[in-house]
Parts: C-alpha cells; structure tokens; sequence
C-alpha cells in the first residue's frame, strides 16, 4: 500500500518536547486526567518504537485523548496550554498514511462521508465557543481553532484522494509559503475573472494616463473602520519586481514571482511591445493607522482588450492573485481574532450579518493554509451562524451548496463593494435549537 508525506519537522526533539509538555498533567490531582494522559503516551511510546513517523491513525488517537483532556481540565489552564502545545507537535508530524487512492478503490468512502464529516467538524466548533464562553477564554477560541480546523483539512483532502493533499491544511506562516489562485479563462472560477477584468477595464480607461504616470488608487468609504485601497500600477517586468520588493513583497516573494513569470511562455519578450501590458496591483486596509497589506494582483493582456467592453478573457490572459504575504500574518490573526469574538457576540441579525462578513473578507485575503482555506472559512461561519440558531443560504450560489464568499472577497475592489455583495447573497433562517 503506497505511503506519502504530510510534512518533515517531526523528529525525536519533538517526542522529547511532547513527553515534556506531559509532564505537568500527570502532576494533576485529577485521576481522570492521569488516566486519559498516560493512555496518550502509551500510543505515542508504542508508535514510536514501531517508527520514526506517526501514523494517521496514531495521530488521531494521540489527538483524540489530548482534546479528551482538553474537555477534562477546562479550568485549568496550565494543562489546557500543554495539550494545546502537545496537539500543534503531533499534528505537524510527517504522517505517512495510506495512499487514499488505493484505499477508495479498495475500500469506498460512504457517500455522505464530507456532509458528515463537515457537519461533526461545524460541532466541534460551536462547542469551542459555548466552552470559551463558560471559562471566559474566547480570546484563545480562534488560535486553537486554527491548527485543529488545519488537520481535518488535511484529513478530508487525504480521505478524498485529492492531489497534493499534504499541503492542505498545512499552516502557511509556520512553513513561510506563498498563496496563488491563478484564474483562468475555462477555469471554475472563469465567470468572476471575467467580471473582475471588465470592471477593471472601466478603471484602465477612466484613469489611463495616471496610470501611465504614477499609478492609481481606488479608495473605499470607510466601513466598520476599515478603509480599503485598490492600487494599480503599470509598468515593466523590472519596474514592476522593484515596486513589488519595496512596498509589500519579500525577497523570497521575488523569486516566487521569477518562477510565475518564468511559466507564462516568456512574457518578457511582449512586455516590450505595443501590445501587450503587464498591470500591478494589491489590496489594503487600514484600521486605526494600522494597515494590513492584503492581496496582490498580476494583469497581463491586451492593451486592445482593456480599451473595450466587456472583454473577451481568453487564454492568452493571466490573472493572478497571491495572498497576503505570511509576514503580515500576525497582525491580520489578531485582527482575526477581534472580528471573530464580534461574531460571537453579535445581538442583532444585520449585526451578525456585517460581522462576519467581515471575518469571511479578511480570512479569504490571508489565506492561512497552503490549500483549503475556503472550506474552513466556510465552516466557520457556518458554525458562527449555527451558535446563533441561524442555517445559512447563498442565493444564487444554493445550488452548489458553496459560498464563494472567498472569491467575492479577493475579486472586488473595495470592501463597501464585498460587503454589499454579500450581505445581497446571504439570508439567515431561525432554527428551532435553543
């Protein structure tokens, strides 16, 4: 049966590090806890002396009796924090598991297994919330939500069978990996490029010679104290690197963008003609003077095509979106975790409605995981709907039982324009829970 990699950074310092974070719960007074910890270890022990890697069904084991402990020691802190750290070790472990594709063959996933599976996961975190809120720990709720919400990524996309399933899930900060969501003419997503170069084509020739000059900006209203900006540059491949290094992106970032280049039938060559344009442009926010750098835009098409409507997006067109940067990643957690706990708190129905919109707007840009993103932020607003008693519908996107909500957010050019988006799209309906 065929093996692969989930990461590479579990190794025996990591065993030391998990035996030492057990060792203030087997200092609890609380047998229960003693018991729940030991059977822990014992799993971990009996593993490691099999291999040098964790297994999938390891790593739920070990997991399953640390968020067992978890529920046990709610009020102690000290405990909680080691299991918290205990989890983040086990779950960044190279798991070598079954090839899924050999396990679907031989072994057929119950049809409603991803229904079922994201339904326990939308539990799970509710039950986070309604505990957060009991302990008065909702602060904590999201950044221990994060890596938990990562591995049942993970863990879905390997049950499915989904190529590169090791890179969902997979926290992009702790690896410092970039985000691109390359849309393309006959892609799933070719119906939002095309409304996004269109409505970009408007700007190209209201503002085309600024543009020429210094570069434009489009600035949104201010809502809920965010100011948003739209910039847009045009420029050469050079000019446009150096922009890019000096403003928002990283060396590292640089040579990514080489390599996006690099895969575009050499773009360098036309960028010299009369014909084609290369355009730059990212997403900010500012909030209380601080600003957080969201995503970037990569143009490359026709002259001829902006200078008419609407386009014809073909595949001679590149649109190319990298996520926020992993070294803003801090400061967009912590605004993160403010707009989640407004979430949670939220007393009227618009009120809930604005706030996570909010939270969908701003985890789409951050893009956490190297894949997957979309799926946990839909499951988490789903969650934060169902907290409130709400089930949650797309409007036009019922039909596929999806959001989108990721693409509205990096496909538009202000967040007063996301915002009217997807307060349009989403209706709330009572559910009968108490």
């Amino acid at each position: 049966m065929g093996i692969y990699p989930v990461s590479s950074n579990f190794d025996i310092h990591n065993v030391q590090s998990i035996h030492a974070f057990f060792q203030p719960i087997l200092g609890s007074a609380q047998q229960d806890i003693q018991t729940v910890a030991l059977s822990a270890l014992a799993s971990l022990n009996t593993h490691i002396q099999e291999s040098t890697s964790l297994s999938l069904s390891s790593t739920q084991a070990i997991s399953q009796h640390v968020e067992e402990l978890k529920i046990l020691a709610v009020n102690n802190p000290l405990i909680t924090d080691s299991a918290n750290r205990i989890l983040a070790l086990v779950r960044s472990s190279p798991c070598f598991i079954f090839d899924p594709t050999e396990y679907i063959k031989n072994n057929t996933l119950p049809p409603d297994y991803l229904e079922k599976t994201q339904k326990d996961i939308i539990e799970y975190i509710k039950n986070a919330i309604k505990s957060a809120l009991q302990t008065e720990t909702l602060s904590k709720c999201l950044p221990q939500l994060i890596p938990y919400l990562g591995a049942k990524r993970g863990e879905i996309a390997a049950m499915q069978g989904t190529e590169d399933a090791h890179c969902f899930g997979q926290l992009r900060f702790e690896i410092n990996s970039e985000l691109f969501t390359p849309v393309s003419y006959d892609g799933p997503y070719k119906e939002y490029g095309k409304q996004f170069l269109d409505s970009f084509a408007h700007l190209f020739r209201i503002n085309k010679k600024e543009l020429h000059e210094t570069g434009s900006c489009l600035r949104g209203p201010t809502v809920h104290g965010f100011i948003s900006r739209f910039i847009y540059r045009i420029g050469s491949k050079e000019d446009l690197l150096n922009r890019c290094l000096k403003e928002t992106m990283t060396l590292e970032d640089t040579l990514i963008l080489n390599d996006l280049f690099a895969a575009f039938d050499d773009p360098i060559e036309e960028l010299q003609s009369a014909s084609k344009i290369l355009i730059y442009a990212n997403m900010d926010l500012e909030k209380n003077s601080t600003h957080y750098p969201l995503s970037q835009y990569f143009i490359f098409m026709d002259k001829s095509k902006l200078e008419n409507s609407p386009i014809n997006f073909d595949n001679d067109d590149i649109l190319t979106i990298l996520h926020q940067s992993p070294k803003f990643s801090e400061s967009t957690t912590e605004e993160l975790n403010t707009l989640f706990i407004r979430c949670v708190h939220s007393q009227t129905q618009q009120e809930l409605k604005e706030n996570v919109a909010l939270f969908r707007y701003l985890f789409a840009h951050a893009g956490p995981y190297s894949r997957g993103s979309a799926m946990v932020g839909e499951l988490l607003e789903k969650a934060i709907y169902q907290y409130h008693n709400y089930n949650v519908h797309y409007g036009i996107e019922s039909s596929t039982r999806r959001s989108l909500a990721d693409l509205d957010a990096i496909l538009t050019f202000t967040l007063q324009d996301y915002m009217q988006i997807y307060l349009s799209k989403v209706s709330l309906e009572r559910t009968n829970s108490s």
